[in-house]
């Protein structure tokens, strides 16, 4: 029987190893999962707003209403809202009229579109765009 028992038993200083090992590897266990409790508990107070949306969001807020070039539709990226060159021209007689202009300033809206339009991302398939909050700045510019 004392032969068994030998078997089981480590000498003091690898039962210290030993111990030191798990103590450490508890340590850093516990470090990890207390940082993920944490970051998990923080998240919903730490959300950082994108600059840029809300800056293109207060933009367009400010540059809409019938005097001004609305989206016609929902645009693929809603912080560069654009519309077809099309849809432009067409809303020029409104702009126009809502803002008690003459013919001669619709011709200048007419380029104004012409010189802010963005070809096709492809050049093959598409069409040609206007990013509509610039084109807003702009119309308000030419007062």
């Amino acid at each position: 029987m004392t032969h068994a028992t030998n078997r089981f038993c480590m000498p003091p200083a690898m039962r210290a190893k030993l111990a030191i090992v798990v103590a450490s590897v508890s340590l850093i266990v516990f470090i990890v999962c207390l940082g993920k409790v944490i970051r998990e508990s923080q998240r919903d107070r730490l959300l950082i707003p994108d600059e840029k949306a809300v800056a293109a969001a207060m933009l367009e807020k400010k540059l809409s209403g019938p005097g001004y070039f609305s989206a016609t539709s929902d645009t693929d990226d809603p912080r560069e809202p654009k519309i077809t060159v099309d849809d432009a021209k067409a809303q020029v007689a409104r702009v126009v009229s809502e803002r008690h202009l003459d013919a001669e300033h619709a011709a200048k809206l007419n380029e104004l579109i012409d010189r802010l339009s963005e070809p096709a991302t492809s050049r093959i398939v598409g069409e040609a765009t206007v990013n509509l909050l610039r084109l807003n700045l702009a119309l308000d510019a030419q007062r």
